[in-house]
């Protein structure tokens, strides 16, 4: 299968074939993308479910990349997801390596592809430490980027449409796609694809509740990404009574 050099731009909204390179992170990466579905591509609708609680989230203690074990409240919630997802059937299911979201996507009854890119933010030597302290913190270079942590998604996000390509049908008309992650990630997909979308959303200050769900609805074409469509985003609304 032939590869394309494409960037992401902020200009358009659409993916633009791009003859050089360019590492300003804030304007556009430079990726290797895979071929189009087709010229009259299906929707993708993408589930995106943050991990079950843990003791850390609790405590207001950040994560990063760290392993943390879900808590009793953390498992009753993903098992809630879990009923809440179980019609559902998925083209691709992919999900952070990390122990906390591994053991939400077991406790969901669904197995998949374990990706690193789907990691939550390194917070580097402020692993373990309460958020006030990063946030009042006069050093915090060491802590990973929006535009680094964009960049992780960006090519998770191009690998995911290479594994789905080779068994595109022109009869599919919907793909569903899973993904469980982290907090920081799903705020960091719903501000990039906002950039396709008609709703204005405030995503980076939204609360991201453990275990909610948020789902888009990508059109593609041949040049890539025309629309998404933000048909829930961090909905709990499954997680009522779940847990007592």
């Amino acid at each position: 299968m032939q590869s394309r050099a494409w960037h992401w731009s902020r200009q358009n909204t659409t993916f633009q074939r791009s003859p050089s390179h360019n590492t300003s992170l804030n304007l556009y990466i430079n990726d290797t993308q895979p071929p189009s579905l087709s010229n009259a591509g299906p929707t993708l609708r993408l589930y995106v479910v943050r991990h079950g609680q843990t003791k850390w989230n609790v405590q207001g203690l950040l994560q990063g990349h760290s392993n943390t074990k879900l808590t009793a409240k953390g498992v009753a919630d993903s098992l809630a997801t879990g009923r809440e997802l179980r019609n559902v059937t998925f083209k691709k299911i992919y999900c952070s390596d990390l122990a906390r979201a591994r053991h939400t996507l077991q406790l969901l009854g669904l197995e998949g592809e374990y990706d690193e890119r789907l990691r939550g933010r390194d917070y580097a030597l402020f692993t373990g430490k309460h958020f006030v302290t990063y946030q009042t913190s006069k050093n915090p270079s060491t802590v990973e980027s929006n535009q680094q942590m964009t960049h992780r998604w960006r090519e998770f996000f191009s690998k995911m449409i290479s594994d789905i390509t080779p068994t595109h049908s022109a009869h599919d008309k919907t793909y569903n796609i899973l993904l469980v992650t982290h907090g920081g990630m799903v705020r960091i997909i719903a501000a990039d694809l906002q950039r396709f979308s008609k709703r204005a959303v405030t995503v980076q200050k939204s609360r991201t509740l453990n275990t909610s769900i948020s789902i888009f609805d990508l059109v593609l074409r041949e040049e890539g990404i025309v629309s998404c469509d933000f048909v829930s985003i961090f909905g709990s609304k499954h997680l009522e009574n779940s847990y007592s």
